[in-house]
């Protein structure tokens, strides 16, 4: 049975689980696949979704129609030419992760490698269950977004496992200072210059009554690791212009929703600017001061973080910083593919991308840096 509690649609399920069946060898090479209904039984789904899901197999050239026989495994899939599969495990495909994904694949098709993609919803259990289930399935390497929980905050030694597994890991956007130590590659994005960067962006627009909306989603809630260091980087971008931090209780994301009395007393204290962790609290807050009466950017000015693409469709669009998810993903794939090569463990490296910022109107009306096609700016890599 497939799991029908999940953020993958149906169809890409159904796609991975026959995909599992041909990387364990259940039909061999050149094997006749059960016919549509059978699999719909077999898998607890509908003959459309099915169908969907084979369609898709048969143009990636895993499957093969057979006139007047049925429809058999390809000769040379993946799973007949020795590179077998690589699991995707990443906390949600809601948010952040589905460039991310959807360039991992991209990349690991044109190498002939099929890849398992499983969510976690930041349930630390279940990410160690979906790995090891992966393994067993015979994956030849993992490419994981670790879980993140924030209540508590999960501690680099749960992440210890990954070293210890029978095929190489690499961790994407987490821990990247604690990878290497931990006998884990991984690729990750500069959450301290990229705040550094925004803050910044915004001091050269001439705004000095700069606020930070910290990455918490409910009270008493613990900082995210990420979001400590994004916190630095506003703090120091602050410091280094010589200027005063607001001398008011922090605000998180939480407060735009459930206390909104702490985002009006920084509106009275007369901020000019907020920096946010993420875009989907800038957006929020975009409506909340529409409701008071003050608009962005004339009346306040604001940049968000991630670049989700949805920065390009609000009114006003959201200035943001871009963390170069397709840079990240292609990096991770290399390191996954030297590992899987070479089969060698040892000298473990931590890739760092530095984040730019995509500026559109939400910094300000005559932004002399706005991109008006609201294209992403390539990070800069360094390792």
């Amino acid at each position: 049975m497939v799991e029908k509690n999940s953020q993958i649609p149906q169809y890409l399920r159904i796609k991975q689980e026959v995909e599992r069946m041909i990387a364990r060898g259940e039909f061999g090479r050149g094997g006749i696949v059960p016919g549509e209904r059978a699999l719909a039984q077999r898998l607890g789904a509908n003959v459309g979704t099915v169908r969907r899901a084979m369609r898709v197999l048969a143009q990636e050239g895993k499957l093969v129609r057979v006139p007047r026989i049925g429809t058999a495994v390809s000769s040379p899939t993946a799973a007949g030419n020795g590179k077998g599969f690589w699991a995707v495990i990443v906390p949600t495909m809601e948010y952040f992760y589905p460039p991310v994904v959807h360039t991992i694949e991209e990349e690991a098709r044109s190498r002939g490698v099929s890849i398992i993609l499983n969510c976690t919803a930041d349930d630390v259990a279940l990410e160690q269950r979906l790995v090891q289930q992966a393994v067993e399935n015979g994956a030849k390497g993992i490419l994981i977004a670790p879980a993140a929980p924030m209540d508590p905050v999960r501690s680099p030694q749960s992440l210890e496992y990954l070293s210890e597994l029978s095929v190489p890991a690499v961790m994407i956007d987490y821990w990247a200072s604690e990878g290497p130590a931990l006998g884990i590659d991984c690729v990750v994005s500069d959450d301290f210059a990229g705040a550094y960067e925004a803050t910044t962006h915004m001091i050269r627009h001439g705004y000095r009554k700069i606020a930070v909306f910290g990455h918490r989603l409910r009270e008493g809630q613990s900082p995210h690791p990420k979001g400590v260091l994004r916190m630095r980087g506003y703090q120091a971008a602050m410091a280094d212009h010589s200027l005063t931090l607001p001398d008011l209780p922090d605000l998180y994301s939480w407060d735009i929703d459930w206390n909104p009395k702490a985002v009006r007393r920084y509106v009275e204290w007369g901020v000019e600017a907020f920096v946010f962790h993420e875009d989907s609290s800038a957006s929020l807050l975009i409506k909340l001061l529409g409701k008071w009466g003050l608009k962005v950017p004339d009346d306040v000015a604001i940049i968000g973080y991630d670049n989700e693409t949805f920065c390009n469709h609000t009114d006003p669009t959201i200035t943001s910083v871009d963390v170069g998810k397709d840079e990240m993903a292609r990096r991770a794939v290399k390191l996954l593919e030297d590992r899987i090569q070479s089969g060698t463990r040892g000298q473990y490296r931590s890739v760092m991308l530095r984040p730019s910022v995509v500026a559109r109107e939400s910094c300000g009306r005559n932004c002399p840096q706005r991109d008006t096609a609201a294209k992403p700016v390539p990070g800069h890599v360094t390792a």
